[in-house]
């Protein structure tokens, strides 16, 4: 749905922040990455939850623009 252009025109996510809190694995934050390559992100969740979090940002090639905080 975030890449959707009817919902989201073009260039909507360039140059945004977007915090996803309590994020579980991380999926909404990383489909927020993948709308935008010029769009930053931040997912968060419980400590133990980060290691999960960063392997998949890693395995969806958003590494550049997404992280895991605490």
């Amino acid at each position: 749905f975030a890449g959707s252009e009817k919902a989201f025109p073009k260039g909507f996510w360039d140059g945004k922040t977007v915090l996803e809190v309590g994020a579980g694995v991380g999926v909404v934050g990383i489909a927020a990455a993948l709308a935008s390559e010029k769009i930053s992100v931040e997912i968060s969740d419980l400590k133990h939850l980060l290691p999960l979090i960063s392997k998949n940002i890693a395995a969806n090639a958003v590494s550049d623009r997404a992280k895991a905080i605490d």
